[in-house]
């Protein structure tokens, strides 16, 4: 045996077994079968028999496991951002070829995470052309008993969660017999996931941390083993996390790297994500988001009875009169944003006339009159496949794999389109000279690029499109071309704002800071929610996704969404509204606000401002579809919590969760009220459960700890019941008296909630710029505004003392 430490991180060899560990975990790598296992704290294996390996362009695979040689080397302690840790690299010699497999493995002392990734020698004298490259792979096989990935108990207690782009997010899967996630011929872009065992409550949560490069995807599959032999224990026997390499070319005497992969077994699984989403944002250049704004989109092919200048003007006006929309300081909608499909032609930049008789500079300035900015929306990289750009110069296009122009068919455009090509100097000025032309001819404020082009093209079919530079992937041609547009966009004109929409979420971060939050109105299918369950589905995974990535990039639409009477019952309506509050992020709406009922623009008026923080499912994984969410709210003048309970099924439930799951101290009480139906429900301690929740609905509560003296508990004007309405609040302790100054944005009725402890009694109010009335069903004091004269009203209370 040989061995060395530094404190906790220590190396062993055992004959051809070789060992890394820390306190947290146990990686170890056996080099008479070129595979490695994933231990615990407790020497559990949780994964077992992984093995690497790459594809070449011709079909062999070479895999750590068929390798003619074998070797290990352990680098002197480092340190990074994340602390000391130890790199040791497997390395593996393919039999007939010139080339040498790398498998760096990255043990930290003090984190329970690690990082393995992958690099490929070519020693030879001749390039080498790679197809796909398996940074981890277990899978079954008949000279290696039990390889696979274990969390305690079978199977089939575990959920599955790939996390996928927006259009095909699979969600939460419950494993069974025959189970298969991203496994067929369609395999999605994917660069991270979890899979938890709702038995043994344990976890694994896993994911490529860069993707400037590489199209990444996962695989999960599981077959039931014959189960008459002497193995007792079972594991999910299919897994691999891999790039498509594209047939990327390794030079002779070249080294190639791939992504890092993150594993974590030890964290629980928020902490984890939350881990592992940080390394991401500091890998990739994010920029968190400190604020987001919100627009109202204009989609030109739905505007069929008006014409886009008519329809501008009309939001513009509708937002300008509805004070709930505008709010530019706290996240209000500021921005009129008319999508891609304005243009007279497809790629071409020049104005319908029919569409704007007056020209675009017009419905800008009528735009900026209102008070709002103005957006506008392109596909940079599209241009019609019959114009005579493709004809003039055919070089400046995407081809296919035989050499022709490679076209595809976008959704809601009848002809057919070619692509850019981001890479050749012609296509480049091409697309320069559109750009300039947007941003210099009109006085736009927000240049929004549609990626959708080159999300089903290059990227979502990367074997099937050829580029100008072969040196360059897919992934790192979408950046290339997104770096063009903010490059070019901010040497004409810098007070302009860029963003896109229809993105891969993994590889734009860092070069994309999306800050908008959309709303428009979408084409509508009819009572769609409760009548297709799939489509309820997407929105709970966009709003799981969002939670994970929250701040750190543009992950989706959540939509489209309804509220209009005509669509959904109130109970449901509920349900998107508190689902579009939480996620706090893109959103699509349906409705027509020109159309709707009072009540139903009242309970959107409720969700105004939207936050720039999504809430976190705190029993996300235990349940297929997470029924309980939650969100800590910084006030001006106390904080507190609002957490969404959803019951999805048919039949009435009794939801429970702890407080401590909210970073509450189970020791204390703390006082919990409902939103939509505007109830106390009471003083808690250690948990809350809500018995019968009725089938297909939502509360939404206000979680705050327990005062000695009065204290503010709820509004009904917005969703954070005191984060964006009440300015200030306080208890003055010499008067008795209770201040609040609300921001009613001047709303005909509203209502504050106070809580009274019992030592206290409301004796005298007192109300500027308002009518107001008073109830008081102890222990809730409710002061009722009615038509303010200003935005702004003050509120005294005066309490006395029953004792003491």
């Amino acid at each position: 045996m040989r061995s060395s430490s530094n404190s906790n991180l220590v190396l062993v060899r055992e004959g051809d077994v070789v060992k890394i560990q820390n306190g947290f975990c146990q990686v170890s790598f056996n080099l008479s079968q070129g595979t490695w296992d994933y231990a615990n704290q407790k020497m559990f294996k949780i994964i077992r028999n992984a093995h690497m390996g790459v594809v070449l362009q011709d079909g062999v695979i070479l895999s750590s496991r068929n390798a003619s040689k074998r070797e290990f080397r352990a680098d002197p302690v480092g340190e990074d951002d994340f602390g000391l840790y130890q790199l040791v690299t497997f390395s593996c010699e393919a039999a007939q070829h010139a080339v040498r497999i790398h498998l760096h493995v990255k043990c930290y002392q003090t984190q329970p995470h690690i990082l393995i990734s992958m690099s490929m020698e070519n020693f030879g004298d001749d390039s080498i052309y790679l197809a796909q490259a398996s940074v981890i792979n277990v899978s079954p096989s008949k000279d290696l008993i039990g390889g696979g990935l274990y969390l305690g108990s079978n199977p089939e207690n575990c959920h599955v969660y790939l996390n996928t782009s927006s259009i095909s997010s699979y969600g939460v899967q419950r494993v069974y017999n025959g189970f298969s996630m991203n496994q067929d011929n369609s395999i999605h872009l994917c660069y991270d996931g979890t899979i938890y065992d709702v038995e043994s409550k344990q976890c694994i949560v896993f994911g490529f941390i860069d993707a400037k490069k590489w199209w990444s995807s996962i695989e999960v599959g599981y077959t039931e083993k014959d189960t008459t032999g002497q193995e007792t224990e079972h594991g999910i026997d299919c897994w691999s996390a891999f790039h498509h390499c594209e047939n990327y070319e390794c030079a002779a005497k070249t080294e190639i790297d791939f992504s890092p992969f993150y594993l974590n077994f030890v964290d629980e699984v928020t902490a984890s994500y939350q881990t592992y989403v940080e390394m991401i944002a500091q890998i990739m250049g994010a920029k968190t988001q400190d604020f987001v704004s919100s627009a109202w989109g204009i989609h030109p092919e739905r505007t069929k009875d008006q014409t886009l200048s008519d329809s501008v003007a009309k939001h513009a006006d509708l937002i300008a009169r509805n004070n709930f929309f505008r709010s530019a300081s706290d996240g209000g909608i500021q921005l009129i944003q008319l999508e891609n499909g304005w243009q007279e032609k497809l790629g071409e930049y020049q104005v319908d006339d029919d569409q704007f008789p007056k020209g675009m500079q017009h419905s800008i300035d009528y735009v900026h009159n209102a008070g709002l900015k103005f957006g506008l929306g392109i596909m940079p990289f599209c241009v019609s496949a019959n114009s005579e750009m493709v004809e003039t110069h055919p070089e400046y296009f995407l081809h296919d794999g035989q050499g022709r122009l490679a076209e595809i068919h976008l959704h809601g455009i009848d002809t057919k389109v070619v692509l850019f090509d981001v890479s050749h100097p012609g296509a480049q000025k091409e697309i320069e000279q559109n750009i300039k032309t947007v941003v210099e001819e009109w006085d736009i404020d927000v240049l929004k690029a549609d990626m959708l082009a080159y999300l089903i093209g290059p990227i979502g079919n990367s074997g099937g499109f050829t580029w100008h530079d072969k040196t360059l992937t897919s992934i790192e041609l979408y950046r290339l071309g997104i770096d063009l547009i903010k490059r070019w966009v901010s040497q004409s004109v810098d007070r302009i704002e860029f963003t896109v929409c229809n993105m891969p979420y993994m590889p734009s971060i860092g070069v994309i800071n999306q800050s908008q939050v959309l709303l428009n109105q979408q084409k509508q299918t009819a009572k769609y929610v409760w009548e297709d369950w799939a489509e309820i589905k997407q929105l709970i995974n966009g709003a799981i996704t969002n939670s994970m990535f929250d701040g750190i990039t543009g992950i989706g639409v959540l939509g489209p969404l309804t509220v209009d009477e005509q669509y959904q019952p109130l109970n449901e309506a509920i349900i998107v509204a508190t689902l579009m509050a939480l996620s706090s992020r893109a959103i699509e709406l349906s409705d027509d606000l020109s159309k709707m009922s009072e009540p139903r623009l009242e309970l959107l008026k409720k969700l105004f401002p939207l936050t720039e923080k999504s809430a976190k499912p705190i029993d996300l994984f235990e349940k297929i579809h997470p029924r309980v969410w939650g969100k800590p709210v910084q006030g001006s003048f106390d904080s507190w919590n609002i957490v969404g309970i959803f019951n999805w099924k048919d039949q009435p439930e009794e939801i429970q969760f702890d407080l401590s799951s909210l970073g509450l101290d189970k020791s204390k009480y703390y006082l919990v009220y409902e939103f939509w139906n505007q109830r106390y429900l009471g003083l808690v301690s250690g948990s809350v459960t809500l018995i019968d929740v009725p089938p297909r609905c939502a509360r939404l509560l206000c979680i705050r700890e327990e005062q000695k003296n009065p204290q503010l508990l709820a509004t009904d004007l917005h969703f954070t019941q005191g984060g964006s309405e009440i300015l200030s609040a306080g208890w003055d302790p010499r008067s008795r008296n209770f201040l609040v100054v609300c921001d009613t944005k001047k709303r005909p009725y509203s209502m504050l909630s106070i809580h009274v402890p019992k030592d206290y009694l409301p004796v005298e109010t007192a109300c500027y710029e308002s009518d107001y009335s008073f109830s008081w069903d102890p222990p809730i004091y409710q002061i009722k505004l009615k038509d303010p004269k200003s935005d702004l009203v003050q509120i005294s209370m005066k309490f006395a003392a029953t004792s003491g």
